[in-house]
């Protein structure tokens, strides 16, 4: 008997870039960082990924409010 589980492929959801932008500035946002920083953030995360960097795009997100918050 087999312990493996089979998970079914996940979707890939394409999202614009400028929509992108406004989505991780709001994140930031909602969580106290200035409207300007939040958009420089946002912008330089979606830069990298629109360059191929994905290691250093949005997938990032989670990570950077608990390092703020951690100090």
């Amino acid at each position: 008997m087999s312990t493996e589980t089979t998970q079914a492929p996940r979707a890939k959801i394409r999202v614009g870039a400028d929509d992108l932008r406004a989505m991780v500035a709001g994140i930031f946002a909602a969580r106290g960082v200035q409207e300007a920083d939040a958009a420089a953030v946002a912008g330089t995360l979606v830069w990298a990924n629109l360059r191929g960097i994905d290691s250093h795009g949005v997938s990032r997100v989670p990570r950077y409010p608990r390092a703020v918050r951690q100090g």
